[in-house]
């Protein structure tokens, strides 16, 4: 793989990991850039570099940290899901009603996005 191809696959790895802290904590992307940071012991600055594209090359280190980020905010997504759908039907909730499909639906595109992700699924997860 090339330099290039490296840092473009880590700007969407944090991109992606931005977004999700961001989603689950209720908060703007710019308020997650420190939070997804501290997930992968990186200053602010480098990170938004990073999700930005701005670096010439990233250290393996920092590239194995944000792959492992982005693995486990969707393991933990997965499993809010999934708990959530859970209390759902024990609640007695329609599970053909809009709220139960929702949920269901979001939980099936997280788990294609694992499966679509070969390094993440051979990978490792937790």
């Amino acid at each position: 793989m090339t330099a290039a191809a490296y840092v473009e696959r880590a700007a969407s790895r944090g991109v992606r990991l931005r977004d999700i802290i961001a989603r689950r904590m209720g908060l703007s992307a710019k308020e997650a850039v420190p939070l997804a940071a501290r997930k992968i012991r990186a200053g602010t600055g480098t990170y938004e570099n990073i999700c930005r594209g701005r670096l010439k090359d990233i250290g393996a280190h920092l590239h194995d940290a944000l792959r492992q980020a982005l693995i486990r905010e969707l393991f933990l997504e997965i499993e809010a899901h999934t708990n959530e759908l859970s209390a759902l039907l024990a609640d007695g909730a329609d599970p053909c009603g809009g709220e139960v499909q929702q949920v269901a639906a979001r939980l099936a595109q997280l788990r294609r996005a694992i499966g679509e992700a070969p390094e993440i699924r051979d990978g490792g997860g937790r």
